[in-house]
């Protein structure tokens, strides 16, 4: 059996991080209501941008869409009634944008005293609170950005929402201190996450270059030396000689001279020389094709990969041996699609007796918005004239 499958989760999420992080607990068991606005639902389902609806298949499996006002007065009750009925509660919408609503952890602990109420944002209390937050935005201000890219050149952002999914995590990993602290005491509690600090946490290795040693790291594109990325001659290959045991594979791998194999025999000597270094193995990868040096690397124990796209990755065969990546057709309506497409959902990178591919068997995609709001209000304890009261007065969608 699943760890979570006796929670009962309450999302109030948009865009990536708060999602994320329901999709997390959804997949370890909880069952996740999600709350939407009727009509439109959460931003991420129209993202538009020539990616249409990916963003929201990605982050939104096996979870229930609930959609209801909640500026509306019958809208803010049932919500009331399921923050009474849920263990955890998530929001990650704008600062104060719940207290405005109603759904205060002050106000939502008194109706339920269980509840472990996460608020995940993308600053916190202090003097950015107010700030408006997205991924790049964080990259910028953390310091990401400033090591991100090419020397010389402009500061780029990661190439996904990366601290979105970081700082979802880090909500999970609060969520499940929280329950096991509730074991302990039978009582919720409320719970802060952010991006900025969940961003910084993960530079401190950088961070402590400046601190320890008054070194301002700087952009190292790909690496240095023969740590990057080089041209082959058809694609771009990583390689990762980092020891001088790796040298030396390297060089038994690729027939480097003796000579040049002496040269650069230590770290002390890769690291004065690297820019001659990095001419050295440039020259050597750019004679093979990608997947050639990465095989060579890969017989010879050297670290290196080739530059995979998302194609290649759909088609990995470790990731197939594994199973690691579960197809699920969502409606077209959700897939904004002409015809059903599946997405491609990674599992979890666990592997237990109780988390395997055995269990997205079970999986659910990205639900139709409002798809299960009948079926929650009837749980509420809402009788069926009840609910087509409030789905004609437009109080829950689908309206009728």
């Amino acid at each position: 059996m699943l760890p979570l499958s006796n929670l009962k989760v309450l999302e109030l999420g948009q865009y990536a991080a708060g999602p994320y992080a329901c999709m997390v607990l959804a997949d370890l068991g909880a069952e996740v209501i999600k709350v939407e606005l009727p009509e439109t639902g959460e931003p991420f389902r129209n993202f538009g941008g020539g990616y249409e609806a990916a963003y929201f298949v990605a982050n939104n499996r096996n979870k229930k869409s609930f959609s209801v006002d909640l500026k509306n007065s019958r809208g803010k009750e049932i919500m009331l009634k399921l923050l009474a009925d849920s263990d955890i509660f998530l929001e990650n919408l704008a600062p104060d944008t719940t207290d405005k609503l109603g759904f205060s952890y002050p106000i939502a602990s008194k109706l339920n005293p269980h509840l472990i109420y996460c608020s995940l944002k993308g600053y916190g209390e202090g003097p950015y609170e107010k700030r408006p937050a997205f991924d790049p935005v964080i990259e910028a201000e953390s310091g990401f950005m400033s090591v991100t890219g090419e020397p010389g050149r402009p500061p780029v952002r990661i190439g996904g929402p990366v601290i979105d999914y970081v700082a979802g995590t880090f909500a999970v990993i609060a969520i499940m201190g929280a329950l096991k602290n509730r074991e302990k005491t039978g009582r919720g509690e409320m719970l802060e996450v952010n991006m900025f600090e969940s961003a910084v946490s993960m530079i401190s290795q950088l961070l402590n270059e400046y601190a320890v040693y008054g070194i301002l790291p700087h952009k190292l594109g790909s690496g240095w030396g023969a740590y990057k990325t080089f041209k082959a001659r058809d694609d771009y290959v990583f390689v990762g000689v980092v020891s001088d045991g790796h040298w030396q594979k390297f060089c038994d791998a690729f027939g480097v001279s003796d000579k040049v194999r002496i040269e650069f025999a230590n770290r002390e000597q890769r690291d004065e020389n690297d820019e001659k270094l990095e001419k050295t193995v440039a020259a050597i990868v750019s004679k093979l094709k990608a997947r050639e040096v990465a095989e060579k690397l890969a017989e010879a124990q050297v670290p290196g990969a080739p530059i995979n796209t998302m194609k290649e990755i759909m088609e990995d065969p470790h990731l197939k041996f594994r199973k690691s990546l579960v197809p699920l057709a969502s409606d077209v309506e959700v897939t904004l699609t002409k015809e059903p497409r599946s997405a491609a959902c990674p599992i979890l990178p666990i592997r237990s007796e109780w988390y395997n591919a055995s269990v997205t068997d079970k999986w659910m995609p990205a639900q139709k918005l409002g798809a299960q709001t009948v079926e929650i209000l009837q749980k509420l304890g809402y009788s069926e004239r009840q609910i087509i009261d409030l789905r004609k007065s437009k109080v829950v969608w689908p309206y009728l």
